[in-house]
């Protein structure tokens, strides 16, 4: 799932002297952003943002913002479309059975160190993630 929501609010790029993004701030942007956020979210036409939208949605929530939060972060520091789609989907993917925020974070630090991340979304992250959870 992709936040690319051509109004989407601007995400300043952090400045050079700061050592790493954290959950505080990353939190403290989706609450000053909170009513573009919320509109984008409940008007997504992606069918299981919809679902989430329904059956969770505190859950919904907490993925579409630190989604977004991430996003934004990624491409202020010149993430290609592909790039974000891949990370988010593993940001969503860390999620499960975990925190979103600090999955947010942790790539979004990844990512401005290094220019990318290890994990990408996918079936091998979902094996991953099971595992660690279910001890399969």
């Amino acid at each position: 799932m992709t936040n690319d929501q051509p109004d989407q609010p601007e995400v300043k790029r952090a400045p050079s002297d700061a050592l790493a993004y954290t959950i505080e701030d990353a939190k403290r942007w989706a609450s000053e952003n909170t009513e573009d956020l919320d509109r984008n979210r409940l008007r997504c036409d992606d069918v299981h943002v919809q679902m989430f939208n329904r059956i969770m949605p505190a859950k919904s929530k907490v993925l579409w913002d630190s989604g977004s939060w991430l996003g934004a972060r990624l491409r202020s520091h010149g993430a290609t479309d592909e790039q974000v789609s891949s990370i988010q989907m593993a940001q969503g993917q860390r999620a499960f059975g975990g925190d979103a925020w600090r999955a947010a974070v942790d790539y979004a630090n990844e990512y401005a160190a290094t220019g990318d991340t290890q994990e990408k979304g996918g079936l091998e992250l979902a094996v991953k993630r099971n595992a660690e959870i279910f001890g399969e």
